[in-house]
């Protein structure tokens, strides 16, 4: 049939026959239908190539590639670049990528951990990056939740109780969707469970504890495999004097489980003292604990704490080591973990040196011990607050002030003569420690700031010396009627 020329109602067509459409015709009058479709074109932008028609996405992602299915309709569909879900950023307006973040300061290091009990503690939004590589500094917002405590003067072996937290990251994406519309996904993606400790570095690098991580397994190897080390920079055999304090840190993740091995898992230290003459003394076993949690715990390995003061009486002391080991009960008996070598240097006391312990790089404490020089500056500051009067005539008036009184002094003290492997090790990570401390007359330890440090060559020796100037302010406030 042929089309009439102005048909009217029930008058279609005038003839039997009906012409033929070429395929470019066809493909013509498609693309023009799905272009005038508000929803399509919202999104999608057909167009034609001969016969072939043409469907392109306005917006990256899997979720807009086109599948289409049909058997017989005459229609083949041909994929010719399916979307990805990455470098998004590169064809949208405006992108950005979101995170949250959520901790949970509780929960045993190495436990099945829940995420319904984490708390979001922050949320971030960076423009998306052309390398495709966003980076968010979580790292100032956990160091609010992570915090390290002072060696204790009772406790031998000590869990370092908030030195761990863990946390995920929850990701999501803004982009102007259509005309200024912003889409905001919230859970595109989340992170694993991870942990943090209250360490000081590089947070742009990829920082591994497997190193310094000693887990379930290696309370079993039995010295079949490396164990890892403790928490510390410090060279190996460390200097240390009669009076220096000492710590070995250690990072215990309990997992996996061992149900056997529950009942008894005993860390101890084996010392053992090598005198001038070439003898030895007998190895014995001090820090004795049972420990079933995860977490970091100190060992206090001080000369004074482990014997090697007294051994030192009957013959003057070398050096002596220590053996970090576990006795777990089990039928492989004691296992070591690992050993550290102290060098046992006596020194001629020197007036008030100073006992200055310092929060490592990796988390764990170090000490030294510290040679007096001088005191070269000293200053007082005094402000006085008085309590308000009340001008009510029934009342009798005691006006009362505080005087508050900062004394500050700045000292300058040395390390002793030290190699070069002792000055790289002293210099860093004293200079970048974030806490600082030196051990006053009553074995309490005060905060100090280090001002300055120089490393300084001896030729006669060749030896070194660190040369360091920190001030110490003191608070003490007085009230008087």
């Amino acid at each position: 049939m042929t089309a009439a020329e102005k048909p009217k109602f029930n008058e279609f067509y005038s003839s039997a026959t009906i012409p033929t459409r070429s395929a470019e015709d066809t493909a013509e009058s498609i693309v023009g239908g799905l272009n005038e479709n508000a929803s399509f074109r919202a999104r999608f932008y057909a167009s034609r190539n001969s016969g072939d028609v043409i469907i392109k996405s306005l917006t990256p992602g899997m979720r807009f590639n086109i599948d289409f299915h049909s058997s017989d309709a005459g229609i083949t569909l041909h994929s010719t670049s399916d979307s990805i879900d990455q470098y998004r950023g590169k064809s949208l307006k405006d992108y950005a990528v979101h995170c949250s973040l959520y901790i949970n300061s509780a929960g045993d290091f190495g436990s099945t951990l829940d995420r319904t009990n984490s708390t979001r503690v922050g949320q971030f939004e960076d423009l998306w990056s052309s390398d495709n590589n966003n980076y968010f500094g979580v790292n100032g917002i956990l160091k609010n939740f992570v915090t390290t405590p002072l060696p204790s003067a009772t406790t031998e072996v000590q869990l370092l109780t908030g030195a761990l937290v863990n946390f995920y990251l929850i990701f999501g994406d803004k982009y102007d969707e259509f005309r200024n519309n912003f889409n905001r996904k919230f859970l595109v993606g989340q992170s694993a469970i991870s942990w943090a400790i209250n360490s000081s570095l590089n947070y742009l690098t990829e920082n591994n504890f497997e190193p310094y991580t000693i887990n379930n397994d290696d309370l079993l190897n039995n010295g079949t495999t490396t164990v890892p080390g403790p928490l510390t920079t410090a060279p190996n055999p460390k200097l240390t004097r009669p009076d220096q304090k000492e710590f070995i840190t250690i990072l215990y993740h309990n997992y996996p489980s061992i149900t056997d091995f529950v009942f008894n898992r005993n860390f101890y230290a084996q010392v053992r003292a090598e005198y001038w003459d070439g003898t030895n003394s007998s190895e014995t076993m001090y820090l004795d604990t049972a420990i079933y949690s995860g977490g970091t715990y100190l060992f206090d390995v001080s000369p004074a704490n482990i014997g090697i003061n007294v051994l030192n009486f009957s013959k003057k002391v070398k050096k002596y080591t220590v053996r970090i080991c576990v006795n777990s009960n089990h039928y492989l008996g004691e296992v070591q973990l690992f050993q550290r070598t102290y060098l046992y240097e006596q020194i001629s006391e020197s007036k008030n040196p100073y006992n200055i312990i310092f929060l490592e790089s990796l988390g764990g404490w170090a000490s030294w011990y510290f040679l007096a020089e001088s005191i070269i500056d000293s200053s007082r500051k005094i402000t006085e607050f008085t309590s308000p009067v009340s001008f009510s005539p029934s009342i009798q008036d005691e006006v009362s002030s505080i005087s508050s009184i900062e004394l500050n002094k700045e000292y300058k003290a040395n390390s002793g003569f030290i190699d070069k492997d002792h000055l790289n090790w002293l210099k860093t990570e004293i200079d970048k420690s974030t806490d600082v401390r030196v051990m006053n007359s009553n074995g309490e330890y005060e905060s100090i700031i280090i001002i300055k440090s120089e490393g300084k060559y001896l030729s006669e020796q060749n030896l070194f010396n660190l040369e360091i100037e920190f001030k110490k302010t003191v608070q003490e406030n007085y009230i008087r009627k």
